[in-house]
């Protein structure tokens, strides 16, 4: 927890790449532990002096040894989260709007090749 992290005025990026989870998406099951190393990001927002978890991502696509959150950036509203080692890697572009995250894009690189590390 920590290997990464992304700071744009209240909203703090947190990457976890070794988390174990297998939930997709946004706010999945966190408890699950069936996915190694397919790792994780949290979005924490700051109310005043306090810090509080908003939101926990994971890829779309959710697999063994991804390592989503190797890489996090965030600015405003938009937070971007690499996972190098999912088939060449790739970039999950999420936004927050409406009062909700959402996984707003997948990115790969037009060439990927296995061991390519886009998004780290």
């Amino acid at each position: 927890f920590g290997a990464s992290v992304s700071l744009s005025g209240d909203t703090l990026v947190v990457g976890a790449y070794r988390e174990q989870s297998g939930a997709t998406g946004i706010n999945g099951n966190q408890a699950s532990n069936s996915a190694d190393d397919s790792g994780a990001a949290y979005i924490f927002q700051r109310d005043g002096t306090d810090w509080e978890q908003v939101a926990y991502l994971k890829a779309s696509d959710t697999s063994i040894a991804a390592e989503f959150g190797w890489s996090v950036a965030v600015d405003g509203d938009t937070v971007a989260v690499g996972a190098h080692r999912v088939n060449g890697g790739a970039v999950y572009v999420f936004r927050h709007a409406n009062g909700a995250w959402a996984q707003e894009s997948y990115l790969k690189a037009s060439n990927a090749q296995p061991g390519d590390r886009f998004g780290s």
